[in-house]
């Protein structure tokens, strides 16, 4: 009898809704959970408070919070 996994969860971020949905239908695709996609930085660290993902794909340039500071504000968090 298979082990139930449990699918890993990836954070999607990006200020154009054409790419956040194509990225979100490619990550579906290959097994993951999608969350998000998040429209700018603040929603994505917010979602990624709540929930925690293993991967985010960020863009580079969003408005308000950049997609860089975005990933220097979770690499700061404590484990």
């Amino acid at each position: 009898m298979g082990t139930l996994r449990r699918k890993p969860k990836v954070l999607v971020a990006d200020d154009s809704p054409i790419v956040s949905t194509l990225v979100s239908e490619i990550v579906r695709e290959a097994g993951a959970e999608v969350i998000g996609p998040a429209e700018d930085g603040t929603r994505a660290l917010e979602l990624f408070a709540a929930h925690a993902p293993e991967v985010a794909v960020l863009d580079i340039s969003m408005p308000g919070v950049s997609g860089l500071e975005v990933l220097r504000q979770i690499r700061a968090r404590p484990q």
